[in-house]
């Protein structure tokens, strides 16, 4: 199952390359009987994130912007927002190869305008489940990785917490969420991948802020983090922290809906070089 589309694409996807030099590996057998399509799957894959991670709706003008005003003491996060646009990317070449762990991503020798995909043939081959499991898998993985090549960070001074919440938050959106996970809250909402992206699906809904996870995104895009103070103006004022015990609270009495499902992102109107790893959970 490929990951849909929206009806309008607003994003040009780069050119994709697959490289697998050892065609004995059982997971590289697992990969392609999985995805006997996979340039389908990766190009929809790449439009998927591009379209949750920058939607149409977008823009310096989006509600929650407003908050920062011209006069902010901080200028340098005023005005917040620049035009929303991912990062330049000229190539993403993926790499089937045997290594411990899942999958990790970085920029190429060549320039980090050429991203780089690894995926571990090891992990692959150990995916348990039915065909249909086994490829809701891989893909899930692939959209993770990929918010990494098409996400913005700050300048490197984002959490790395949050830069993988973010990239579950949208593994999540486009429908391929891992079994295992749990919204199980936890000691630290920065504590990134599920435990960070449901809480971000969290802060969304129940503060009427659909936009937020983009509106983050692209102000990473030309603003520094500032240890979450970026974050705290988006949410209008209000402590991430207090917010995250307010959370863990309503998901002891039973409170928090199905955060499974992002909140509706309105998607059609009326950079760098951040090295990440997707770290396999038992």
């Amino acid at each position: 199952m490929a990951p849909t589309p929206p009806p309008e694409r607003e994003w040009t996807t780069p050119p994709l390359h697959l490289r697998c030099l050892d065609l004995e590996h059982p997971g590289v057998a697992r990969f392609f009987a999985a995805l006997p399509d996979p340039y389908k799957v990766l190009s929809s894959s790449c439009t998927t994130v591009l379209s949750l991670l920058y939607p149409p709706t977008l823009s310096p003008d989006s509600p929650t912007s407003s908050s920062f005003e011209a006069d902010d003491s901080d200028a340098s996060i005023a005005p917040l927002l620049p035009r929303p646009a991912p990062p330049k990317i000229r190539s993403v070449t993926f790499h089937l190869r045997a290594f411990d762990g899942v999958a990790h991503t970085n920029g190429s020798e060549l320039d980090d305008a050429h991203k780089e995909i690894h995926i571990s043939t090891n992990y692959l081959a150990r995916i348990g489940g039915d065909p249909l499991q086994i490829r809701k898998e891989i893909v899930g993985v692939v959209v993770h990785e990929l918010v990494h090549v098409f996400q913005w960070n700050g300048n490197g001074s984002c959490d790395g917490g949050v830069i993988e919440g973010v990239a579950d938050w949208v593994r999540l959106g486009a429908g391929f969420g891992a079994p295992h996970w749990r919204e199980e809250g936890g000691s630290d909402w920065k504590a990134g991948y599920a435990t960070t992206a449901y809480f971000l699906v969290w802060l969304s809904r129940t503060l009427a802020i659909p936009l937020l996870v983009p509106e983050l995104n692209i102000a990473l895009r030309s603003h520094s983090y500032r240890d979450g103070k970026l974050l705290e103006k988006l949410l209008g004022g209000k402590d991430p922290q207090v917010l995250w015990k307010q959370y863990k609270k309503e998901l002891e009495k039973g409170e928090v809906g199905a955060s499974a499902a992002l909140p509706a992102v309105p998607t059609h109107p009326p950079a760098g070089g951040y090295t990440v790893a997707y770290i396999e959970t038992a």
